[in-house]
């Protein structure tokens, strides 16, 4: 049965997930946006934070978005999990890896730069 917003494995694999708390639905389903695990896990590797913790931290986000996605809202799952997965890691680096607690705004700046400087590097 395929679901608002979602393809119909994802919405198979949902179902299996919360109404059978079914394991290998569960693998399945983050073996589907492992890309996007590791895109993030890239993103936000420092020196400060690994790339495998960068990366457990995006799956505890997909993991929450899974669980509180509603189909019925008409939104894609990947659009709901998207902010869902980046803020676990934002929170994470605001609560536990800054020594300093900037304001939001130079935080942004901060990893504006840092994007830019890397990028420059590659070039």
């Amino acid at each position: 049965m395929k679901r608002k917003g979602l393809s119909a494995v994802d919405s198979d694999l949902l179902v299996r997930i919360k109404e059978e708390d079914d394991t290998e639905a569960k693998e399945h389903f983050f073996a589907r946006y492992e890309d996007l695990l590791h895109r993030f896990a890239h993103k936000y590797n420092s020196e400060r934070l690994p790339y495998e913790d960068a990366y457990q931290l995006a799956a505890l986000g997909l993991m929450k978005a899974m669980h509180r996605f509603d189909p019925e809202r008409g939104i894609s799952f990947i659009t709901f999990a998207y902010p869902t997965v980046e803020g676990e890691l934002k929170n994470h680096y605001r609560d536990h890896v800054d020594i300093v607690r900037l304001p939001r705004p130079l935080r942004n700046l901060r990893q504006r730069v840092a994007s830019e400087n890397k990028r420059m590097r590659e070039e």
